[in-house]
């Protein structure tokens, strides 16, 4: 069965303001709990965010709406669900992509062709903005096609290096790929508060 990744995407790009970010759910994302009271988040704006998708990478587009048009403005309705991490990457939050799914060696060795699952999860995680060249350990540019088609046809690099997406095939492996994802997003970062 194919999951709807990118209406999930689309749901939590609007949720946090979509284009603008005075629209987004202030309740949701600007208060905390301080001593059982609901308070304003004064470091909201200084914390850093990001998302965990977990999916089989077999996006169906919404249903009646889904289309495989390269059109990044459909929010949630392409089954190119990059451009919906994508659009959360320029609002400011990374998109970790946990593909949970038994993926073979001859699976993950189609990365790099285009279609195939595993592509569809690197792109995500691409363009979501937490896909990291090992060779140079930077991110690569979610906005520079070139930089992408650059590093997927690196031929110093085996196409396990290129896998951007963290690999779970069972719940052992789902728990370690989210504490991995957790460790990336907290990478570097400092609490401002007590």
């Amino acid at each position: 069965a194919a999951t709807r990744i990118d209406e999930r995407l689309a749901d939590l790009y609007f949720m946090l303001g979509g284009d603008d970010i005075s629209k987004s759910d202030q309740g949701l994302i600007k208060q905390k709990m301080s001593g059982g009271q609901i308070a304003n988040d004064d470091y909201y704006a200084c914390r850093s965010k990001a998302v965990i998708l977990i999916s089989d990478g077999d996006p169906n587009g919404s249903g009646l709406h889904g289309t495989d048009d390269a059109n990044e403005n459909l929010h949630g309705h392409s089954k190119q669900v990059w451009w919906d991490a994508y659009h959360l990457f320029k609002a400011g939050i990374k998109v970790y992509v946990v593909g949970y799914a038994e993926f073979d060696d001859a699976a993950l060795q189609k990365v790099t062709e285009e279609n195939s699952v595993a592509a569809t999860l690197n792109k995500t995680a691409w363009k979501g903005g937490t896909c990291r060249n090992p060779k140079t350990n930077e991110i690569i540019n979610p906005n520079s096609e070139s930089d992408d088609q650059a590093f997927i046809n690196d031929s110093t690099l085996s196409y396990k290096e290129k896998i951007c997406f963290y690999n779970a095939a069972d719940n052992t492996a789902l728990r370690a790929a989210v504490v991995n994802a957790l460790s990336a997003m907290l990478q570097g970062v400092y609490s401002k508060t007590k």
